[in-house]
């Protein structure tokens, strides 16, 4: 299998030769770009590892009390995150439920979802309002003028 590089000509001919690639040259980018990512990935291995250390120690000083205290705030905080996942799963569901009974798309959720379900029902009415207006709006300028929709036709 052949590669081909494009590399600039003699400025005096404007053009661009074409240069095949040995298969040393790929195995050259190849072995550049695992080294790089190698690297890249030893570095946070070892950036991991100090923290993870660093942690160690750190725990290691405290108190069995305050060991303890802080295992606890972490738990607390873990429920308390699993807790605010589960309001906002919920907060979606609902506003999806009010999305499907007002007939608007349930695809409009994330426009709509507000900090709670009372601000997403209110941000639902204004867009119900606000797509009510667009649609009477344009009602009216079809019966108002029938050559408007003879002229929206022909764009068909």
């Amino acid at each position: 299998m052949k590669w081909y590089l494009k590399r600039r000509g003699p400025r005096e001919l404007g053009g661009e030769e074409t240069k095949p690639l040995t298969q040393s040259d790929v195995d050259r980018a190849v072995s550049a770009a695992v080294k790089t990512r190698d690297e890249k990935h030893a570095l946070e291995l070892k950036k991991a590892v100090t923290n993870a250390i660093n942690e160690e120690k750190r725990l290691s000083a405290l108190s069995e009390e305050d060991r303890k205290n802080e295992a606890l705030e972490k738990a607390n905080q873990a429920i308390a995150d699993k807790e605010k996942e589960l309001d906002l799963k919920i907060l979606r569901f609902d506003v999806g439920e009010v999305l499907v009974k007002r007939g608007l798309d349930p695809e409009l959720l994330d426009f709509v979802l507000g900090e709670n379900l009372e601000d997403s029902i209110a941000k639902i009415d204004k867009l119900s309002k606000s797509i009510d207006n667009q649609v009477g709006s344009r009602i009216k300028q079809v019966v108002a003028k029938p050559e408007y929709l003879q002229s929206q036709q022909g764009r068909l």
